[in-house]
């Protein structure tokens, strides 16, 4: 199963990749990897097991699947 990474912790996008990350750790599969602008918005999803990268760069470049959530 490839990497799956998350960018974009707004009130949808959170709740969202929270989601997805309980499913991750149900199938025991790799930890959700996520980004943020604000890092610490992430906490929460970190609390579930999710794997925070503050580098978009990095996280483009370690994931097979990148799902993303902003808003202009």
């Amino acid at each position: 199963m490839p990497q799956i990474g998350w960018y974009g912790l707004g009130s949808m996008g959170l709740a969202m990749a929270s989601n997805l990350q309980k499913h991750l750790a149900s199938k025991r599969a790799l930890n959700l990897l996520y980004s943020n602008r604000t890092m610490t918005r992430g906490d929460p999803l970190k609390a579930l097991g999710g794997t925070p990268e503050s580098s978009f760069t990095k996280l483009v470049a370690q994931c097979g699947i990148i799902f993303t959530m902003v808003c202009l």
